[in-house]
């Protein structure tokens, strides 16, 4: 016979860790680095031109500003959860068009990977500051005791 009780655990997930947001954030981190270190020689490899890479890099950096802009306005109409994994999935899809080689397929990579960047970090911040407390770095605190220290750290706020 099953249990007709619903777990605890399951009911009330545990909230997120430090460390859950450190793996997070390591995980993120690799990401950009191959963004910055690996797309410009497989792309001047593909395109042949150092100013196409160049075209390419601020046309795919414009796009994803002009989506990091939309972004918070668009998290009011659809669950924040979605949108990072919508980001996580654009990391899997950049590496499946890597793959898939090709000027063509290695632009849309770049393109997802700096768009799946962009989305993934928005969220990822506005879930830091939802779960983790604010303790003595926070800005308005810093901000109050920048005028009575030299670094505004020395002295603590209480």
């Amino acid at each position: 016979m099953h249990e007709r009780r619903i777990p605890e655990w399951l009911r009330h997930s545990p909230a997120p860790s430090i460390r859950d947001f450190g793996i997070l954030a390591g995980l993120e981190a690799i990401v950009r680095g191959i963004l910055i270190s690996v797309f410009p020689l497989v792309l001047y490899r593909s395109l042949g031109d150092a100013g196409m890479v160049s075209a390419s890099y601020f046309s795919v950096g414009v796009i994803s500003l002009i989506v990091g802009m939309m972004l918070p306005g668009l998290i009011r109409f659809i669950p924040r959860r979605w949108a990072y994994s919508g980001g996580a999935v654009m990391f899997i899809l950049s590496a499946v068009s890597a793959i898939w080689g090709g000027s063509l397929g290695i632009l849309m990579a770049l393109a997802l990977n700096t768009i799946g960047s962009v989305v993934t970090f928005i969220c990822f911040n506005a879930y830091v500051l939802d779960y983790i407390a604010r303790g003595l770095c926070c800005t308005n605190r810093m901000i109050c005791r920048l005028p009575l220290t030299p670094d505004g750290f020395t002295l603590r706020a209480r």
